[in-house]
C-alpha cells in the first residue's frame, strides 16, 4: 500500500492504490448539520467552490437541499446511524451540534459530548482522514483578544458542553491506520450572524431593529457598552474550508493547539448595534414622531433574568401540552442573559487563522448593516415563530 506523499509546499497528498488525487474536492465529504443555518450555508459554498460528492446529514431534512448532495438522516447520540452515513467519506464538516439556552445539562451533554465521541468513533472505524468540528468562542474567560491558548471559563451550560466536546475530540486527534492518520481541526466561531439566522445574533439584531423601528429609542441591557466578539456566516463557513482543504491539521491532542479561533476584526457592543438598527431600518410612523424624544431604554439584569425565566417556563410547558410545536425564535432564553451582561468585554484575536492564509470577507460595522436591512425587507414575523 502507498502511504501518504509530501509535496514541495509540506501539504500532505493522501493516496491509495498507488495513485494519488491532489483535489481534495473530488473526495466524499460528510457534512452534519446539514439543516441548520450554518450547515445550509456550508453545502452551498462547497457546491460554489467545485466539491462533487457531498454528503448531508441531520436529523431532519433540510428545507432547501441543494441538487446533487446526497442526504441520509443520522443522529449523533445514535452510533449505528453514523456508521450508515460515515462508510466511504474522506472527511466530516461536523457542524452538528444542540444550540440551545433552554436545553437542560443531559441533553447538551448527550450531543454535544457523547455525540462527539460516536463521530469520532464511527469516523476511526471508517477510516475517515479529516475532521472539522464547530466549537464555540463562548468558553474564553471574559477578556480581550483571546487567542486560542487563553483561559477558559464557560459563561454558560451551552458553552460547558462545548469545551467537554473539545476535549474528547482531542483524544482521537492523530490516530493511526498504519500508514495514515485522522486528524482533527476545532473551530471556534463567535457570535454568527447572517442572512437567513434565526438565532443567537439574529435575536440581538431583532430586538435592536423592533425597538429602533416601532419606538424610535434604544434597549439596552445595563449601559450597553461592553465589546463582544461576531463573526459573519460566510467567514465562518470559508475558514472550516480552509482549514479542510490546505491540510492545516496538528498531531497534537491539545485542544488549544487544534483550535482556530474565527471572528471579524472589529468587536461591537450592544450600542453599537443599536445605533445601526437606528440608521438602516424603515420607521413606524410613531417611531418617526418619537425619535429623539424618548430616552434610551437601559434594562437592569435584575429585570431580565426574570423575564428570561418566566419565557423558559412558559415556552416548556405549553410545548409539552402540544400548544407549541417549537420554541418561538424571539424568544429570551436565562442562558443569553449571561452574555448580555458580561462583566467587561470579550474580544477574540484571529491571527492563527490569517497566519494559515485565511483572508477574512466581513467586519462587524461593514456587513452588519445589510443584514438588518435584509431582516426588515423579509419582515420580522419569520423570526418570531
Amino acid at each position: 500500500m502507498v502511504g501518504p506523499l509530501w509535496a514541495e509546499d509540506g501539504r500532505r497528498h493522501d493516496c491509495k492504490g498507488g495513485t494519488c488525487k491532489d483535489n481534495i474536492k473530488q473526495r466524499k465529504v460528510l457534512v452534519t448539520g446539514a439543516a441548520g443555518f450554518v450547515g445550509q450555508k456550508m453545502l452551498v459554498e462547497m457546491q460554489n467552490r467545485g466539491y462533487s460528492d457531498i454528503r448531508a446529514t441531520d436529523l431532519f431534512t433540510p428545507k432547501n437541499m441543494p441538487d446533487g448532495i446526497e442526504f441520509i438522516k443520522s443522529n449523533v447520540t445514535d452510533r449505528k446511524s453514523l456508521d450508515d452515513v460515515m462508510e466511504g467519506c474522506h472527511g466530516v464538516i461536523h457542524v452538528a451540534d444542540l444550540f440551545d439556552f433552554f436545553a437542560p445539562w443531559e441533553k447538551l451533554y448527550a450531543v454535544n459530548v457523547e455525540g462527539t465521541r460516536n463521530i469520532c468513533e464511527s469516523a476511526i472505524d471508517n477510516k475517515v482522514k479529516r475532521m472539522v468540528r464547530f466549537s464555540s468562542g463562548s468558553i474564553y474567560k471574559v477578556g480581550k483578544n483571546c487567542n486560542e491558548h487563553s483561559l477558559l471559563d464557560p459563561i454558560d451550560p451551552y458553552a460547558e458542553s462545548k469545551i467537554f466536546g473539545e476535549n474528547v475530540a482531542s483524544n482521537y486527534n492523530g490516530f493511526y491506520y498504519g500508514d495514515d492518520s485522522f486528524r482533527i481541526a476545532l473551530l471556534r466561531p463567535a457570535v454568527i450572524f447572517g442572512e437567513g439566522g434565526r438565532y443567537g445574533a439574529a435575536r440581538i439584531f431583532m430586538t435592536q431593529a423592533l425597538t429602533a423601528k416601532l419606538l424610535g429609542t434604544k434597549l439596552l441591557p445595563g449601559e450597553g457598552t461592553f465589546k463582544g466578539p461576531y463573526v459573519h456566516v460566510d467567514d465562518v463557513v470559508g475558514a472550516a474550508l480552509h482549514i479542510y482543504e490546505k491540510d492545516e491539521f496538528t498531531n497534537s491532542r491539545n485542544p488549544a493547539d487544534m483550535a482556530y479561533n474565527i471572528n471579524a476584526d472589529d468587536a461591537v457592543s450592544p450600542l453599537d448595534i443599536a445605533e445601526m438598527a437606528e440608521v438602516n431600518v424603515k420607521k413606524t410612523g410613531l417611531a418617526k414622531l418619537l425619535q429623539g424624544h424618548m430616552p434610551d431604554i437601559h434594562v437592569t439584569r435584575g429585570i431580565m433574568e426574570p423575564v428570561a425565566n418566566a419565557c423558559a417556563y412558559a415556552v416548556k410547558n405549553l410545548m409539552k401540552a402540544g400548544v407549541l410545536k417549537k420554541k418561538p425564535g424571539a424568544m429570551l432564553e436565562p442562558g443569553e442573559v449571561d452574555f448580555m451582561f458580561i462583566p467587561g468585554d470579550l474580544t477574540m484575536d484571529n491571527t492563527k487563522i490569517r497566519n494559515r492564509g485565511y483572508e477574512l470577507k466581513h467586519t462587524c460595522m461593514g456587513s452588519m448593516p445589510d443584514v438588518m436591512r435584509w431582516y426588515d425587507n423579509q419582515g420580522y414575523h419569520k423570526l418570531l415563530m
